[in-house]
């Protein structure tokens, strides 16, 4: 097993308390993470967020993190359908990545998230 990075574990719970209030009363709250390998820390280091998060995600009860994961916005197809199965969108910052770039974060992605945020979905984004 990995080390935790003890800074990320405790915002990744700190959020996921903060969110418990809002999905109160739900046995299992499927989450998905925008997983771009490499964006924020070496693949299968403890520098890796994503990594750290997916982990401590799946450590607490009640807490599912979905097996389709987000790895870029540009295939739409795939974040729709993630993101109609998740009832929180985790997003970890995004250390090589531009989101103001349209060929990272095109026009239709961000419908998508807009769409999701409006039917109740909840996206946090650390930074």
């Amino acid at each position: 097993m990995r080390k935790i990075n003890l800074n990320h574990f405790l915002k990744g719970i700190l959020f996921l308390v903060l969110l418990s209030g809002q999905l109160l009363g739900q046995s299992n709250v499927v989450v998905t993470v925008f997983n771009q390998p490499g964006l924020n820390g070496s693949v299968g280091s403890c520098s890796n967020e994503n990594e750290n998060l997916i982990e401590i995600i799946n450590a607490l009860p009640g807490y599912t993190v979905d097996g389709t994961a987000i790895v870029n916005f540009t295939n739409t197809s795939a974040l729709q359908t993630a993101l109609d199965n998740a009832q929180f969108f985790f997003m970890t910052d995004m250390e090589s990545g531009n989101p103001n770039l349209t060929s990272f974060l095109p026009n239709a992605a961000k419908t998508i998230l807009h769409d999701f945020v409006d039917d109740g979905g909840v996206i946090v984004q650390t930074g």
